[in-house]
């Protein structure tokens, strides 16, 4: 009888979970469009506000950590585009896209003897 219970109650909170993950999942998918729309612009201000909304929803996005630090790095941002560079290298330490990420913006500060190594991977 417990059993049962629970299992109605399992299934019950899973249905009303599951359209709430789906809808979170198309949000991610519509801010990653407006994002990526926002750079192709040049509206690197309207990118980063993007980039921090999806980071919001899903914390350990590195692909968004990317971006988020391609975004600040136009703008001027050199010392938190490296770290956002950094978080994503954090999240995956195989991500070739944080490594040239921090050599951009090591380049843009204008340490090009620290960028070369993690451009040229």
């Amino acid at each position: 009888m417990h059993n049962r219970i629970f299992t109605t109650l399992f299934l019950t909170l899973s249905l009303a979970i599951t359209p709430q993950i789906v809808v979170a999942q198309n949000n991610i998918e519509q801010l990653f469009q407006q994002g990526d729309a926002a750079e192709t612009v040049g509206n690197n201000s309207q990118a980063e506000t993007i980039w921090r909304k999806v980071l919001q929803l899903e914390p350990n996005n590195g692909k968004a950590y990317n971006n988020l630090g391609n975004a600040l790095r136009r703008q001027g941002k050199l010392d938190a585009a490296l770290a956002a560079h950094q978080k994503a290298l954090q999240l995956n330490p195989n991500d070739a896209e944080a490594y040239v990420g921090i050599g951009n913006v090591l380049n843009a500060q204008g340490k090009q003897e620290e960028a070369l190594p993690r451009i040229i991977i």
